[in-house]
């Protein structure tokens, strides 16, 4: 039986809050080459994707005009490097969009909602990432 590689990236949201969480991400180099990434900083390059009841949810993401660096993420082989964003999430029932382009809305209970991040990044790190929230 063969066993899985485990994935090569996690989302993390840490509760900044009863309905706020702040998020970074977990890369795994599962190879046994150095990866370099082209990016910028601050690390923006992720899709929310949100469902309830089996139905899209929006996933509301103001406006964000900032200025930002190319930056290289340098991954060494069998290594975890952290990805910090300035994104918050904001998850509760009922909450009216804001201004504010760091802080993404969804505008349900965070028991009715599945979420899924996507990485716009290449493979290996190109598809959903799994999400833990602490």
């Amino acid at each position: 039986m063969v066993t899985p590689e485990p994935s090569s990236c996690r989302a993390i949201a840490t509760t900044r809050g009863d309905t706020l969480y702040s998020l970074h991400f977990e890369l795994r180099n599962p190879g046994a080459t150095p990866i370099e990434l082209s990016s910028y900083e601050p690390f923006t390059a992720f899709s929310v994707l949100a469902t309830g009841d089996s139905k899209p949810l929006t996933v509301h993401q103001p406006a964000l005009d900032i200025p930002v660096n190319p930056t290289t993420i340098r991954l060494p082989p069998m290594v975890i490097v952290t990805i910090e964003t300035p994104i918050r999430l904001r998850i509760s029932e009922g909450a009216a969009p804001g201004t504010d382009g760091f802080v993404w809305t969804i505008s349900n209970s965070k028991g009715a909602v599945s979420l899924q991040i996507q990485l716009d990044l290449p493979a290996p790190f190109a598809g959903p990432c799994p999400l833990l929230f602490r």
